[in-house]
């Protein structure tokens, strides 16, 4: 009886919560450019699927993929089903995605430029995903497999939406990614810097704090949460296999959503919370014990006059000495923050600072060249593909204080300025794998020289000393440092496992950040004699070395961030190290060790993929490809009025019926067929959506959700004109359209920027009468316009954007309709401003329609809407309307509810709407209604979707009657 219940209650948890699995399952990356063709590679457990110009780069991949299989999916103890693995090579951003209905693995193959790591991406990417490729073939076996049947996979998705936590999924693979290399984050001080920082201060949180994060206190992502939990329980049981217990028991008691909480109980013996506590125990006695061992800390002098209330970063600081700035003597730093957008900042002699430009999320640290310019590099976007951009080289100029863009059609990372101005040094990361040392010319910046890296391996940074150059390098073996004489490569520092990131150059000495104590610290390496000292002797960590005179600037961190300090060179430790005696993690080699001892497999076979003869490509036809049925269910639904909530009738959402989903593996034609029944009527759907070519291509049709109706203009008894309208029963509604549209990312220089024409066509077989050929004419309507969006990025804090605008100018006509219709024209602007903290903004809304309707009988469908809380009532021949918003964040503590509720902010957004409508020899008709949105952030439940939910109130004008107006807000906020 009892577990009766749990199944009940497992169908009605599956029902609330329908739409979170819905994202997970039918989740699309974007398109990469239409150009591309493509080729696969089949083997007995994959299926690779890539562009043909990076064949032997693909084949690299899958060897990884491969050779690691075995071993990472022991712990597991699964042997998954053949998957597709498609790898994307034209978007700049470094990841990995295994999603399920279809599924697949997404793979971007560029290597992360920025970040600080030492192991090649192809690496840790693929043993990374693979583990999350057994997690998720898990949630195939039980009830899942008995649901395939019924659902497809969306079964999958359901139950990997609803059991395994984010921190486990992600915490278990970089454990994988970890145990089974001698690098991976687990041996990165970077991935627990913070931790550290946290719990020797004191902060230690519960489970529902870490997991759903704050608007007032930093929380790492659930990768080092995860890795904490997880590494706690294989320390304490010692049971290597624990993965794979932990999601057999949740597979296994489905029907019971107490497993949340009881399947550490019953596979570890104690509580999720109980590990966690013990995994912070556990780190918080390691570095206490380091902390007592390192002897006197070195800590600098801040350099900004103010400290910050909430987590900030500086990073990156240039001292300018150029006395022909307006900014000599200042420090330039990018700043960010959870009240701050990422920002280029000065910082005066007296510590006051100044913002000066928005600053891109995804950059390389700054370099001063002899030109008095500050370079960088960012990545912008290209066309419509949302899978293609190029990493650009852009300049902030200290004298007239204008940023500028030098775009090429590749991708040129970290530049560095030569000592004598003349040249600019980057790495190209071509889109066919390996890397390049590109030398240009600082006027034109034309290409000089162009060296591949050494044994093809990926340059990170780059430094000059008189006329060699020095780059970081990652190779199969680790990173080392090597130097270019115009002539050869020279290995300078061997490879190894730890990282090595901000190199710069001052004389004949190499600057660079390193943990090879174990805690990021900054490290100077003489290149005449070869010796390496350890400068900074950091609690917590220190970065972004710049050496002015005898003065040291970098960025400390702390539990609040990074801040800016200074030291005398004098003053530092110059502690000689060696990189050949590196720290060791102790969690990491626990983990190692534990897999090494208790690992069944006798060998690892290396499976090498380059072999075209056994592994022969063939040609992946797109147009063989375009549908893959993955889901279906014996109801209709709409995914996207699902994802969206909005929807004109219920059966909109969900009804009675049947639905097929389709959507190919490379994510660029996605098809909905569907049957729905709704109060006596046998409805069709259909829907397809293509994103494979520039423009993306969306057509509709719903058939039968109503019967015909046709519209005559008539006269009543007193002589008032109106349309009568009468019902054809039995004859079926149809409603179908076409939309074009391009969307073009225009995001640079820290906006967000974008530009979308946009074209559609509209028909409906409702009948309109007309006059001038005397019979019913269908209703065709065509809409046209563009919009322009430039807005900064939200801060963690707030609520709107503290800067923004959007403008849309849209038109209307309706083609072959006689004297029933005329056209429109509509123009819409929204602005955002701060408020009065640095939480709060303001959006302004100002918009303005026009219908010439003169000699016609029948208005357009309207753009425009009435002020919010009117119902019923449509725009008609000239309407204008403002809006005034005013968002009011409020932090609630983090609050958790008897584990039911969890509360993070509360938000008031009160609004005054106004409006007027305007018809020729009439009466014109105001509207305005005044009121507040009241909306919670909370996570029910424990589970993690964040969910914003609310209630509008709105006090409306007299032209309905002066009326209280009450409205349900929801939405989930899915990343």
């Amino acid at each position: 009886m009892k577990k009766g219940r749990h199944f009940l209650l497992f169908i009605f948890l599956v029902t609330c919560i329908s739409r979170v699995p819905l994202w997970g399952q039918f989740f699309t990356i974007g398109d990469d450019p239409g150009k591309a063709k493509w080729r696969q590679i089949k083997t007995e457990n994959y299926i690779f699927i890539y562009p043909e110009e990076i064949d032997s780069l693909a084949r690299r991949y899958a060897t990884h993929f491969e050779t690691n299989r075995a071993r990472v999916m022991e712990p597991l103890d699964i042997n998954p089903k053949r998957i597709p693995v498609v790898f994307h090579p034209y978007y700049t951003r470094s990841n990995g995605v295994v999603t399920w209905a279809p599924k697949r693995v997404d793979i971007f193959t560029t290597p992360p430029a920025y970040e600080n790591t030492s192991e090649p991406w192809d690496v840790n990417v693929s043993i990374h995903e693979s583990r999350h490729i057994g997690q998720v073939s898990h949630f195939e076996k039980g009830v899942w497999k008995v649901l395939y049947p019924l659902i497809g996979e969306q079964s999958t998705g359901i139950g990997v939406g609803l059991y395994p936590s984010k921190a486990f999924l992600e915490g278990d693979a970089v454990i994988a990614e970890t145990e089974l290399t001698n690098a991976g984050r687990g041996r990165n001080a970077d991935f627990l810097q913070y931790m550290r920082a946290a719990y020797l201060n004191g902060d230690f949180r519960d489970w529902d704090k870490w997991n759903f994060g704050s608007y007032k206190y930093y929380t790492p992502d659930h990768y080092v949460i995860g890795y904490i939990i997880n590494t706690a329980v294989r320390q304490i049981s010692e049971n290597y296999f624990y993965p794979s217990d932990l999601l057999r028991y949740e597979v296994k008691h489905f029907y019971n959503p107490s497993v949340l909480f009881r399947a550490f109980n019953s596979v570890a013996g104690k509580s999720r919370q109980h590990f966690l506590e013990e995994g912070q125990k556990i780190l918080t006695e390691i570095w206490t014990k380091e902390l007592e061992s390192i002897g006197e800390p070195t800590t600098g002098e801040r350099v900004t006059a103010k400290e910050e209330k909430l987590y900030t970063d500086y990073r990156y600081p240039i001292y300018v000495d150029d006395t022909a700035s307006i900014y000599y003597g200042h420090i330039i730093a990018v700043k960010e923050g959870f009240e701050q957008n990422r920002s280029l900042v000065s910082i005066d002699k007296a510590g006051k600072e100044r913002i000066l430009k928005p600053f891109s999320g995804y950059t390389s640290p700054l370099a001063l060249g002899k030109d008095g310019k500050i370079y960088w590099s960012e990545s912008i976007f290209n066309g419509a593909a949302q899978l293609q951009d190029y990493s650009v080289i852009a300049s902030f100029d200290l004298r007239t204080g204008k940023i500028k863009i030098k775009k090429y059609n590749t991708r040129y990372y970290n530049p560095t300025p030569s000592p004598a101005g003349d040249m600019i040094a980057v790495a190209e990361y071509p889109v066919e794998g390996s890397s390049n040392l590109i030398v240009l010319s600082s006027d034109k910046q034309e290409v000089l020289r162009k060296i591949e890296a050494p044994n093809k391996g990926q340059i990170k940074e780059i430094a000059f000393i008189g006329d060699t150059i020095y780059c970081s390098v990652i190779l199969d073996k680790g990173l080392g440092i090597y130097s270019y004489d115009r002539v050869r490569w020279s290995e300078v520092i061997p490879q190894q496992n730890q990282t090595l990131v901000g190199l710069k150059s001052d004389g004949k000495k190499l600057y660079f950040t390193s943990d090879l104590s174990g805690i990021n610290n900054l490290y100077s390496f003489d290149t005449t004699t070869g010796t390496l000292h350890k400068l900074t002797n950091a609690l917590y960590g220190a970065s972004d070395g710049y050496i002015k005179g005898d003065t040291l600037i970098y960025a400390e961190f702390d539990h609040k961030g990074y801040h800016l300090a200074r030291n005398h060179t004098d003053s530092l430790k110059w502690e000689e190290a060696d990189f050949s005696r590196p720290y060791k993690f102790p969690l990491a080699e626990m983990l190692s060790s534990q897999a090494k001892e208790q690992t069944k497999l006798d060998t690892i076979e290396i499976v090498d993929m380059s072999n075209e003869e056994l592994y022969p490509s063939k040609r992946y036809s797109k147009l063989g490809h375009l549908f893959r049925i993955h889901s279906w269910g014996p109801v209709y639904y709409n995914v996207d009025n699902i994802m969206s909530m909005s929807y004109e009738s219920f059966y909109d959402l969900a009804s009675l019926g049947a639905t097929v989903y389709s959507q190919n593996t490379l994510g660029t034609a996605i098809t909905m067929l569907g049957y729905s029944y709704h109060k006596g009527f046998h409805s069709g759907h259909a829907k397809f959506t293509y994103t494979g070519w520039a423009p993306t291509i969306e057509i509709a049709a719903n058939y039968n959700d109503r019967n015909v109706r046709s519209l005559t203009l008539a006269r009543n008894d007193a002589g008032e004109v109106y349309v009568d309208q009468k019902e054809h029963l039995h004859t079926p509604f149809l409603h179908t359209y076409g939309l074009v549209y391009f969307p073009w990312n225009l995001s640079r220089k820290g906006w967000n920027k974008g530009l979308i024409p946009q074209l559609q066509w509209t028909f409906t077989n409702d009948r309109y009468y007309s006059y001038e050929k005397s019979e019913y004419l269908y209703k065709h309507q065509l809409n046209y316009g563009i919009k322009y969006y430039q807005t900064l990025p939200v801060t963690k804090s707030g609520y709107f954007p503290k800067w923004g605008f959007g403008i849309s100018l849209m038109g209307g006509c309706a083609p072959w309709t006689g004297e029933n219709f005329g056209n429109m024209v509509y123009a819409n602007g929204y602005f955002y401003f701060p408020g009065i903290t640095p939480q709060q903004g303001m959006k302004i809304t100002l918009s303005a329609q026009k219908q010439n309707v003169d000699g016609k009988i029948y208005y357009l469908s309207s753009y425009a809407s009435l002020p919010r809380g009117y119902r019923d009532l449509t725009p008609t021949e000239a309407f204008a309307k403002a809006t005034l918003d005013y968002a009011i964040p409020i932090y609630l503590g983090d609050y958790n509810l008897w584990s039911v509720l969890y509360f993070k902010r509360m938000t008031i957004i009160p609004f005054v709407d106004y409006a007027i409508d305007m018809v020729p020899d009439m009466k014109q008709s105001l509207y305005w209604s005044a009121g507040t949105d009241l909306l919670f952030d909370i996570y029910p439940l424990r589970f993690n979707v964040p969910v914003s939910i609310g209630v509008r109130y709105a006090y409306t004008g007299p032209q309905s009657g002066n009326r209280n107006y009450f409205q349900f807000l929801f939405n989930l906020e899915l990343p």
